[in-house]
């Protein structure tokens, strides 16, 4: 699972990678992207939240380029809309654009200086880029807000379940804040408002199964699949778990599901090939015969 999606974006150190970013302006042309749905909302609202909401819906389902164009677009309608930036940040890092994420984090901060959301979604960045000690220093920033908002525990347990704890740290320091323990805690927070969002239990499933704890990546998964039962990305992400548990059969319907609901969603067609390949066919049986 190195990513859900490909983008092809310019070079993140030219001038045309920030005006997709900032203008809405599509990929491989010049010209900047227009909404053409639903435009008598957009007399009725704000237009920069509307995308900004579009985005997010988009970003939750799975279609990338669609969320990221709408997140540009908020930011070309009114550039102090911050949570588009982060979400941009998060777009670049599910499609594997790490350095790109990284890059766009920097200028965010610089942009939007003492934001604290801004902050986490570096450390994000930086723990995807695989700068782990940089981002446990970003995120264990301490949150003077009372209500923090369920992003930021969201993003700290993201951070958290990618640092790795040693043997003698496990030992000795078993229920210190970091690591699968500290992002249990973390996602814990973050569903406190609303235990049953589709969203949040997405993200933490996703989380989980990054990390390789398919268990808990299922339970949150089916969540939040029970909420959008026909997102594809949460789909993919409940077919992956099937394979991971051998149960192949299980694996292929939801692969399948993904991909009814869409159709150009490359990991979910990357998986269906995977295993329809004679490997795969091969594995099938026989774990039917040892089963």
């Amino acid at each position: 699972m190195k990513r859900f999606a490909e983008l092809e974006l310019p070079d993140y150190h030219k001038k045309d990678f920030e005006d997709i970013l900032l203008k809405g302006t599509d990929f491989g042309t010049n010209h900047s992207t227009e909404l053409n749905d639903k435009k008598e909302l957009l007399k009725n609202k704000d237009k920069a939240q509307y995308c900004v909401e579009r985005g997010s819906e988009e970003y939750f389902y799975g279609f990338y380029d669609s969320a990221l164009r709408y997140f540009a677009r908020a930011l070309k309608e009114d550039e102090n809309q911050y949570v588009a930036w982060v979400n941009q940040i998060r777009v670049l890092i599910d499609t594997g654009k790490y350095k790109e994420a990284l890059f766009w984090a920097d200028k965010g901060i610089a942009r939007f200086p003492g934001c604290l959301l801004m902050v986490f979604a570096k450390a994000y960045a930086l723990a995807y880029a695989g700068q782990i000690e940089q981002a446990k220093r970003l995120i264990n920033k301490p949150v003077l807000e009372k209500n923090e908002p369920s992003l930021f525990w969201l993003f700290r347990g993201e951070v958290l379940i990618k640092i790795k704890q040693g043997i003698f740290h496990k030992l000795v320091f078993p229920y210190k804040g970091i690591g699968k323990t500290g992002a249990f805690f973390c996602f814990m927070k973050a569903l406190d408002s609303n235990p049953n969002d589709g969203f949040m239990n997405q993200r933490i499933g996703i989380a989980y199964l990054k990390a390789k704890d398919t268990v808990r990546a299922y339970e949150h998964l089916k969540s939040s699949v029970i909420t959008t039962p026909q997102n594809p990305l949460t789909l993919y992400c409940l077919a992956e778990c099937y394979c991971r548990k051998r149960d192949y059969q299980y694996a292929l319907y939801y692969t399948k599901k993904a991909i009814t609901f869409n159709p150009k969603f490359d990991a979910a067609i990357e998986l269906l090939q995977r295993l329809h390949s004679p490997y795969g066919r091969f594995v099938r049986s026989f774990w039917r015969i040892v089963k």
